[in-house]
């Protein structure tokens, strides 16, 4: 398992791919590398995206696209922060 998270982080680092799907534990123990390759132009996808605490973390990094098993409360929090939300179709 660590031979792929090295591989993955290889591959961001080296602009191989352009977007990522990391869980939120691995964003919360690499918050600046995440913002490092956010600010490089890379994309990011996280999941599973539950707390109010993880939202907040994953709208102040700047991440583009969550995944959550709460929908309207996260939903409720982003508007409540004045961020323009784009659902899937």
């Amino acid at each position: 398992m660590k031979a792929a998270q090295l591989e993955g982080e290889r591959i961001l680092d080296e602009c191989d791919v352009g977007l990522a799907g990391p869980g939120i534990m691995y964003v919360r123990e690499h918050a600046r590398t995440v913002q490092r390759w956010l600010e490089s132009g890379r994309r990011f996808r996280v999941w599973t995206v539950d707390s109010e605490r993880d939202v907040a973390l994953c709208q102040g990094l700047g991440i583009h696209e969550i995944t959550t098993n709460k929908p309207a409360r996260v939903l409720a929090q982003l508007q409540s922060s004045g961020q323009q939300v784009q659902l899937p179709s």
